[in-house]
């Protein structure tokens, strides 16, 4: 596209290694809902309630995400699944509490992108998500939107991106989540794509960096689409692009960032359960086959389309391969643009 400009080489690499392994990982993810259909009456049987800790406040999409898979997945193992929010620190608090669980299949963690990204904001990580965790299945993953204040001067993702290259440095903002947020990554892996500088404003959540945008007082951000339905339908924000390569299914009609601005581009948020390291092999993978027919479940379904997630499921080969992926390429972007709670 005409004014495209070229990756720095400093970022080239880092979207050569990323673009090398999101081929590998969306075939894996386009074919998971076919896959891990073991039988569900055989393996390990929970002696107790199985308690899944949620390292988000409620109402947020994790929490959406555990509590629309609780009751298929209760009714399937003949135990109660508590859904136990234990939200602080961008989602350190709740996932070093699981980590330190008793491993006996009992403890689950529905973990998120903050449950993988915050450790890596501190110089003293809590935990380590790839030693600390087994991960058994993701679950869903969650594109985000680009969105811009109603007033803003382009109406589409072109004009946007036109806008940026041409402004000068530090002239627009975007809001967040807060560090290593979806919502932040995503900015942060276009402007190290692009070499674009903006300002950016963290708050304590989407919610308030979403109404910020309605105002007119920051010029746009990510948001989770579910989360920005309403805004957009009622136009209080114009839409502009998709984060992820394929389209949501709930907008059809606003593009990606990958098929009009920047071939290579992709970041989304998701959802999965997580084990403590050494639970045993027979509760992971009763787990693992329960969680995937509870994605097929009629109502879970409604509910998580409803909301903007793309369901994932697999087996847990797959979700430990999402893991691997995700860890690298978002340390090396947060090496990279410097990304750190000392800033």
């Amino acid at each position: 596209m005409q004014g495209l400009r070229r990756l720095l080489p400093h970022s080239r690499r880092l979207y050569e290694e990323v673009s090398r392994l999101s081929v590998a990982r969306r075939a894996l993810l386009a074919a998971a809902p076919l896959l891990a259909r073991p039988a569900l009456g055989q393996g390990w049987q929970p002696r107790r309630p199985l308690r899944v800790t949620v390292p988000f406040p409620g109402g947020g999409s994790i929490d959406l995400v555990a509590r629309v898979m609780a009751p298929a997945m209760q009714e399937m193992l003949g135990q109660p699944v508590v859904v136990e929010n234990r939200p602080g620190a961008g989602g350190t608090v709740g996932t070093r509490f699981a980590a330190r669980r008793m491993p006996d299949g009992h403890s689950i963690l529905c973990a998120g992108l903050g449950s993988l990204t915050s450790p890596l904001l501190v110089r003293r990580p809590p935990y380590d998500p790839e030693r600390d965790f087994r991960a058994v299945i993701t679950l869903v993953t969650l594109p985000a939107m680009l969105v811009a204040r109603p007033d803003f001067p382009a109406d589409d993702v072109a004009g946007w991106h036109q806008l940026m290259l041409q402004a000068p440095s530090g002239r627009y903002t975007y809001s967040s989540a807060g560090l290593g947020s979806i919502h932040h990554l995503a900015m942060e892996l276009y402007r190290s794509m692009t070499g674009v500088e903006m300002t950016h404003v963290s708050f304590l959540g989407g919610a308030p960096a979403l109404v910020e945008v309605q105002a007119g007082r920051i010029d746009f951000c990510f948001a989770d689409i579910g989360a920005a339905a309403g805004a957009i339908e009622s136009g209080q924000v114009k839409a502009l692009a998709v984060s992820t390569p394929r389209r949501a299914p709930r907008f059809p009609d606003i593009p990606t960032i990958q098929e009009t601005i920047l071939p290579g581009f992709e970041a989304a948020s998701w959802s999965a359960l997580w084990l403590p390291a050494a639970a045993p092999d027979s509760a992971a993978r009763r787990l693992n086959a329960v969680a995937n027919a509870a994605l097929r479940d009629d109502f879970a379904a409604e509910r998580l389309f409803s909301a903007g997630f793309d369901r994932a499921g697999g087996t847990e080969e797959d979700a430990q391969e999402h893991l691997r992926f995700e860890a690298a390429r978002w340390r090396g972007l947060m090496r990279e643009r410097g990304i750190s709670a000392a800033r």
